[in-house]
């Protein structure tokens, strides 16, 4: 962004939200910094190709609509069609919105790998929540910090790791094995906008640091961010429908979003 359009008022509220930032005892409390400098912004910050300003599941569900009946996700024998994705990630958002979760709020990923990571992600984003992926080979004491520093309200797990979440951490447990026994009581349209609310300046993941210098850090990456990155991204690899991406990095780092949003 260049110096003319960020100007004098840019600086101003920079700064203020650095003092507010300083003083926040978690990093989950930085939804609660609004003002002028966030809706100044959310104006200028367009698509990567100056289109209007998206959330990352929304270039998912475009991505859908155009291509139905591609393959979205396959792991090993298992094949899976954009649609079935959508329709399935549509349906545990309205789950996790039932529970009580939607815009502001932080969701653990406790899974092993599977379909299951990609789908819960992207509900997690249509419920209008942000998601803080947590590896399950993880030592206790640093998934026990990393749920208290994230305040996370529901972790979606599956039936081998409950027992132990439940000893770690306060959230209420969502295991995918009991979810699907009660699946067809969802919908499986799409929440709108105008029901979840959230917006492209609102906070997509979080990620902790390895903490090796001390503490594990929480790292908040907004939508708008990230879909930036990923538009131009697939802008420079220039990938279709028809390609098929490896995804190989663990969902505790940023790897996967580069991986999944080339798919």
């Amino acid at each position: 962004m260049s110096g003319d359009r960020w100007g004098e008022k840019g600086d101003v509220a920079l700064g203020g939200h650095l003092e507010s930032a300083e003083a926040l005892p978690y990093f989950a409390d930085l939804r609660e910094i609004t003002g002028p400098f966030d809706q100044g912004i959310d104006g200028t910050l367009l698509g990567a190709r100056g289109e209007k300003a998206v959330c990352l599941h929304e270039i998912f569900e475009r991505q859908a609509d155009q291509t139905p009946s591609a393959i979205a996700i396959e792991c090993g024998p298992r094949r899976f069609s954009y649609a079935e994705v959508d329709a399935e990630a549509n349906r545990l958002a309205r789950l996790i919105r039932d529970m009580g979760v939607g815009r502001g709020g932080f969701v653990g990923i406790s899974l092993d790998r599977s379909e299951w990571p990609i789908i819960t992600i992207l509900a997690i984003l249509k419920a209008g929540a942000a998601y803080v992926p947590i590896e399950p080979s993880l030592p206790d004491e640093r998934l026990r910090y990393i749920a208290e520093a994230a305040q996370l309200a529901i972790v979606v797990t599956e039936r081998a790791h409950v027992a132990r979440l439940r000893e770690l951490c306060r959230a209420e447990m969502l295991c995918i094995e009991e979810y699907q026994t009660q699946r067809s009581l969802y919908s499986d349209c799409r929440l709108s906008r105008n029901e979840t609310h959230v917006r492209p300046s609102d906070i997509c993941y979080v990620l902790f640091t390895s903490g090796t210098t001390g503490r594990p850090k929480g790292v908040v990456t907004e939508h708008r961010n990230v879909v930036h990155f990923v538009e131009a991204f697939n802008e420079v690899c220039d990938t279709t429908s028809e390609d098929r991406v490896f995804q190989g990095f663990a969902f505790g780092f940023d790897g996967p979003v580069e991986e999944m949003g080339l798919a």
